[in-house]
Parts: C-alpha cells; structure tokens; sequence
C-alpha cells in the first residue's frame, strides 16, 4: 500500500480508519501463519503416512518372502521324503523279491531233482520267460533264462550260458505246449529233426545238447493263464529213454507244485507292495 493511499484513507476515515486496517493486517497476518501451521501439519502427516504405510509394505513383503521361502522349504522336505521313502521302499520290495527267489527256489530245486531221479533223464531245466528290454521304438524283447538246472554226473550244465535267449526262438515249444490241454508236449528225435524247419535256431540248440527226446511241461499264471515258463526233461542221444515207464499225472503233479510256489510268490509281493510304506519292519537276511 503506498503512501498516498493512506493519506487518502486518513482524509476519508481518520485514525478509526487507520486503526481498523492494522487490525484487518494484524488478523491477516496472524490467520496465515496459522494457516501456513496447519498446511505443515497436514504434510508432515501425509509424510508420516507415507512412511508408515512404506514400513508396512516392507514388513508385508519381507513376511510374505519368508512364508513363501518357509513354504518351499516345506515342500522341499516332504519332496524329498518322499523319494526317500519311495527308494525305501523300493530297495525293501526288491530285497523281499530275492529273499522270496531264494526261499521258493530250495523247493523248486528239490521238485527238478526229484523228477531228474525217477525219469532217469540226462537234465531237467526250469525256463523263465522275462521281458527286460526294448528295441528303438519301445518295442519290448521276449527273453528267457534257464533258472534252475539239474543234471546227471557227466552231463555238462548249460545254466551259465543261458541268459537273455531270445523267446521267439521258443515260439514251436510255446505254440504246442498252449495248445495241448495238458499243457505237456513230447518231442522225439523226428520231431526234433521237423523243428529245423520252424526254428533253426533252436534246431541247433537241440543238437548241439544232443537230445534226442524232450518233455515240455508249462509253468502258468493261474489268475491269467499266461504262460510264465517251461520245464524241460532231457534224454540224450545213446542214453535210454522209456516212454511207458513214465507217468505223466504225476510231473503234472510236480509241475503243479511249482506252479503254486510261483503264483504264490506273485501274490505275497502284491501284499508286500501294498504295504510298502511300513519302512520300520525289520529286513530278514536273504541266506
């Protein structure tokens, strides 16, 4: 305000005039800086809030990290429990699988030995079918071993050496022992000779033994009727072989037996699988 304003208000208002105005200067000034105070306020609230809602956040984040990393560790650990007690469990089915092989296989050699004895035969073998491989394009592999062999003094044992013989090779064995309802077939030394003409390989086995007359007898799954291997009877060239001194109900019987053991076995590893996760049993030793 300039000078002559105030003289001109002086001249129209006098001192009332003049004081009324400081008044009105001292308000303005007083409300303003009380305003301006409040203005301060109101930001350093907005501030603090900012701030606490930060610290908040922060806190939000980190507890939500360390749940996650707490979660993850969590899951980690049951993860990996659980593969550990899968491998448990698996080692445990395997090592009750030998234990089971050894206990049926006293039994199995015994039955061999006893009908290597009676028939008076050169060998007596057990065949077991396996499929363990597949070619390129998934295609699995028919195999079979010679598990058990019993043999006469003199006869060399041909057990070692069979290993992973290929089934197809079986496939005129197979066929006639499936389709004869006792699933027993005989193979004389002319039927031997025909067998060329459907495997040579097998053929060559036969010869390169030296049998002359063979019985084959079939080892069944009982719940689906699958064919799981073959007792083999052999009498070799220049040893005597008499047909009606044989009794074929009772290698039925005896390959029965086996059949039993077998199927026996199946199903008391089904039940042990069934129970697998019961890790605290006590392992007995397999010998």
């Amino acid at each position: 305000m300039s000078l002559d304003s105030l003289i001109k208000l002086f001249e129209n208002y006098g001192w009332p005039g003049i004081v009324a105005i400081i008044l009105i200067l001292v308000l303005y000034y007083f409300i303003s800086k009380k305003d301006k105070k409040s203005l301060n306020v109101i930001n350093s609230g907005f501030t603090s809030l900012t701030n606490t809602i930060t610290e908040q956040n922060s806190t939000l984040i980190n507890a939500i990290t360390t749940s996650n990393e707490n979660t993850q560790n969590r899951l980690f650990d049951l993860i990996t429990k659980s593969f550990d007690d899968r491998e448990i469990a698996k080692k445990r089915i395997h090592h009750e699988s030998m234990c089971k092989r050894h206990e049926i296989g006293e039994y199995i050699d015994n039955i061999l030995f006893d009908i290597l004895q009676k028939v008076n035969a050169q060998r007596v073998t057990l065949l077991e079918f396996h499929n363990s491989k597949e070619n390129l394009d998934g295609l699995s592999f028919l195999w079979y071993d010679i598990q058990h062999e019993k043999q006469q003094r003199g006869i060399q044992s041909i057990s070692a050496k069979a290993r992973n013989l290929q089934a197809t090779n079986l496939r005129p064995i197979i066929r006639r022992v499936n389709n004869d309802k006792t699933h027993i077939i005989t193979l004389h030394s002319k039927d031997i000779e025909n067998i060329y003409n459907e495997s040579t390989v097998l053929y060559a086995h036969f010869k390169e033994i030296n049998a002359e007359h063979i019985i084959y007898i079939g080892v069944y799954n009982t719940e689906t009727n699958e064919l799981l291997g073959l007792i083999a009877i052999e009498w070799q060239t220049g040893h005597p072989y008499h047909d009606d001194l044989i009794d074929y109900f009772e290698l039925k019987e005896k390959a029965g037996k086996i059949e039993h053991l077998y199927n026996q076995a199946r199903i008391e590893l089904a039940e042990s699988r069934n129970n697998a996760n019961n890790t605290n049993r006590p392992i007995k030793p397999i010998l």
